[in-house]
């Protein structure tokens, strides 16, 4: 392979990441100039940034559509996986290089080295085994925060033993995977219900559903409940873990420190973000979109299922779940409530700009950290309690759902549209805010 060959698919290979390093970079920015107490949103933009260029590294193959074209080169496996390889190290340095002289402090070591390592082998691999780049952002996204937590109450020895032993392993699977790797269409298959749950087949193999006509609403909702197989196995997943831990915290003395409202709260949060992030995006991705709008039916009854379908899953997996597996140290609260509905539609307004469900889940992450930041400042400038916040974020929901079926229902996107969408939104909520302010200074002035 001559430097002339290399050349176009190191560039290819840049294209691809850029974007990522670019949206992690100024989320890392972000955080660092909102002050020391978004820290920790700071540490997660790394972690889930650096988990994304290892996912989409292999990952934009099957988004693009370009994996066929990309086996059938001459050259070898081997070579090929080296060159991603190696470019997705760069990506990864550069941008641990960033957070180390913006972001981290003494003690984050540990961070960086585990979100490197994430990106490099695992998110691949889980990229590849189930060949789709959202498998590998959403099952290793927490996997740096899982391995520090339990580093608190397990030596360091062992900690680090486990973990090196780990992404060996993976490293290992994923260059063995990626030999034997096929062009195989589509994302691979489903999270299928169990047989023994299934309902038998009638006579003749006709089955029973077949036979008798379902209402369209509920085809719909059914439809709607298949978009989001990620977030089941995402879900079952975490609380397969959560169970395991809180099963520890009674076993082991050491775990009974573990923070698990912190997990319950973050975990939420970015559940809903995914549930809003394949709402609209993965329906393009399918190539279902366009067929589905022309059915026999009102595009906002379709749209109304969609956001029914989506905020109430929102309210079951992103909040009433969590909140129940924090065994009482996280309460049902409206503020929590309110937060999970903020991001599940600024999420769905993102969904219906992008063309698939990890591009949104991407382009939402930064936006919902500029958001979280702002509305911290937002409590300080209204000096007014934060219930007060509620109706001008309620009116941006609104506008937001509203955009969002508007977004959904378009073949392309403007610019100019975008824009404009943005200003009313940002102009309804200074509006809300100054109101809100107006108000509380009347207030006050009123009292005796």
């Amino acid at each position: 392979m001559t430097g002339g060959r290399i050349g176009p698919l190191v560039a290819k290979e840049f294209r691809a990441l850029l974007p990522i390093w670019i949206a992690s970079a100024v989320a890392i920015a972000a955080a660092v100039l909102s002050g020391p107490r978004n820290h920790e949103l700071g540490l997660i933009a790394y972690g889930f940034g650096s988990v994304t260029l290892g996912s989409y590294s292999i990952g934009h193959e099957y988004t693009g559509r370009t994996l066929t074209l990309l086996l059938s080169q001459p050259w070898s496996r081997r070579r090929l996986l080296l060159l991603k390889l190696a470019v997705l190290t760069v990506m990864l340095l550069t941008l641990a290089a960033f957070a180390w002289a913006t972001l981290l402090e003494p003690g984050d070591q540990a961070w960086l080295i585990l979100s490197l390592l994430n990106g490099l082998c695992l998110a691949p691999l889980l990229t590849i085994a189930c060949r789709t780049p959202l498998a590998g952002v959403v099952f290793t996204g927490a996997a740096p925060f899982w391995i520090e937590a339990i580093g608190r109450y397990v030596s360091a020895r062992v900690l680090w033993g486990s973990a090196l032993a780990l992404f060996a392993a993976a490293a290992v699977t994923e260059w063995r995977l990626f030999m034997r790797l096929e062009a195989l269409d589509g994302q691979g298959a489903g999270v299928a219900v169990p047989q023994l749950f299934q309902r038998a087949p009638a006579i003749g193999g006709v089955s029973a559903d077949a036979t008798r006509r379902q209402h369209p609403v509920w085809l719909l909702v059914k439809k709607e409940l298949h978009l989001q197989q990620m977030t089941f196995a995402a879900t079952a997943a975490c609380t397969l873990i959560w169970i395991g831990i809180a099963a520890s915290t009674r076993i082991i003395p050491g775990f009974r420190g573990f923070p698990i409202a912190v997990v319950a709260i973050l975990y939420g949060g970015l559940l809903a973000m995914l549930i809003g992030s394949l709402a609209s995006a993965e329906e393009r991705e399918l190539g279902t979109l366009e067929w589905q709008v022309l059915m026999p039916m009102a595009a906002w009854k379709q749209w109304a299922v969609k956001v029914g379908t989506v905020l109430g899953l929102a309210a079951v997996l992103s909040w009433f779940i969590p909140v129940l597996l924090a065994n009482g140290r996280v309460s049902f609260n409206a503020g929590h409530a309110a937060v999970i509905l903020f991001l599940t539609a600024g999420s769905l307004y993102v969904s219906s700009l992008c063309r698939s469900g990890l591009r949104a889940l991407i382009a939402a992450g930064p936006l919902m950290l500029a958001l979280s930041i702002g509305s911290q400042y937002f409590y300080v400038l209204v000096g007014w309690p934060r219930a007060g916040l509620a109706v001008p974020f309620a009116g941006v929901i609104v506008l937001m759902l509203w955009f969002a079926m508007e977004n959904h229902r378009s073949a392309g996107q403007s610019a100019a549209r975008v824009s404009a969408q943005v200003v009313w939104m940002a102009g309804c909520l200074a509006l809300g805010v100054a109101f809100v302010s107006a108000l509380g200074v009347a207030v006050v002035s009123a009292l005796p």
